[in-house]
């Protein structure tokens, strides 16, 4: 498993995707304009020391951390016209539901 974070890089005037990545451009962060992507467990290719692997916990947590500083919201059961705040928990239950979804589809393919 390998679910990184991970920043794109300037090449001259335009802005790339390490190429190291096979899935990649995920929940981008605002605050540091980073995003989630993959790197497969076996490479013979160069991948950066300073790339932050994360496990599903710092996952949970750095979506919680956008969640603070971005409030995702949802609609109201009880009133559909109404937008309500998500909880920190349901941040957490969401994030680690895409976290197990996303590492179990590119497991498959490594």
């Amino acid at each position: 498993m390998a679910v990184v974070e991970y920043m794109v890089y300037k090449e001259g005037s335009r802005r790339v995707v390490p190429s190291f990545l096979s899935d990649c451009g995920h929940w981008r962060n605002p605050a540091d304009n980073t995003f989630i992507g993959w790197v497969d467990d076996v490479r013979d290719f160069y991948v950066p020391d300073t790339l932050s692997f994360l496990t599903k916990e710092q996952f949970a947590a750095r979506a919680v951390e956008m969640h603070h500083a971005n409030p995702q919201e949802k609609l109201d059961p009880n009133n559909p016209e109404v937008s309500v705040q998500l909880t920190d928990q349901e941040v957490i239950d969401l994030a680690n539901f895409w976290y197990d979804d996303y590492v179990s589809r590119n497991s498959q393919q490594t």
